[in-house]
């Protein structure tokens, strides 16, 4: 499961920023987790010049908490196209990340494709996640797509021949300071770029079942070498 982006990750940004484990909602509450004001402002104010010029291919290797390498992690942020449900075309941000390597001595690997806004709203995003267990190999998937006002979340897991599927609907309003996987890593460059993250925002992001849930950052110890992902146990977003 995406080991990079706990301890077991790459140096890429030695005063990098770390992210918080994600936080649910308090006990007891019924209000559907929302992101605070600090976090929806963060984003608003984005600048399509500032991404620009963050956008480039880099790959980093992915090491054990004692050194020993484990696989490449490749990600590449460009400019692209996107054509909506009425076929209109629009610019975006192109996301595309991929990791090849070995947990415990069994294959592994993690594909990403995701299409944004300029302020980072997810349009579109699909991944990928396998791991080669030499008795049931385990496969899953996920894709994020928002229309009609609305994201719409489909999950899939397939163990052996075993395939199981889901279907989640989150309303636009709900989703408002929403931080998908691709919008993480652009997100990550963002800050690393201005060296320093939105004081107190709370934004929202994907638990390991697919809720909604909190999700904050802090800033990494200098030559920590902690460069953080979206979700502390995986890109897949509830699929583990």
């Amino acid at each position: 499961m995406w080991s990079f982006v706990t301890s077991s990750s790459p140096s890429a940004y030695p005063q990098g920023h770390r992210a918080k484990d994600h936080q649910p909602p308090a006990q007891g509450s019924l209000a559907a987790p929302e992101a605070n004001a600090e976090a929806i402002h963060f984003l608003s104010n984005l600048q399509q010049e500032e991404l620009q010029m963050l956008m480039f291919s880099e790959t980093l290797a992915m090491v054990s908490d004692t050194g020993e390498p484990e696989g490449e992690l490749t990600i590449e942020v460009q400019r692209g196209k996107y054509k909506d449900e009425l076929g209109m075309m629009s610019s975006c941000v192109l996301v595309h990340a991929f990791s090849r390597g070995f947990m415990d001595r069994m294959l592994c690997g993690n594909s990403l494709l995701g299409y944004l806004s300029w302020k980072l709203h997810i349009m579109e995003q699909h991944s990928q996640e396998f791991i080669k267990f030499h008795i049931l190999p385990m496969e899953h998937k996920m894709s994020l797509v928002k229309q009609d006002d609305q994201l719409t979340m489909t999950r899939s897991v397939k163990e052996g021949e075993e395939m199981k599927t889901e279907v989640t609907f989150f309303p636009g309003s709900s989703t408002v300071g929403f931080i998908s996987q691709a919008a993480n890593l652009v997100l990550l460059r963002v800050m690393a770029w201005r060296q320093t993250v939105p004081n107190n925002a709370r934004f929202l992001a994907l638990d390991t079942e697919g809720k909604l849930c909190y999700s904050t950052y802090v800033r990494g110890f200098p030559g920590s070498g902690s460069w953080p992902g979206e979700n502390p146990k995986g890109w897949g977003g509830g699929l583990g």
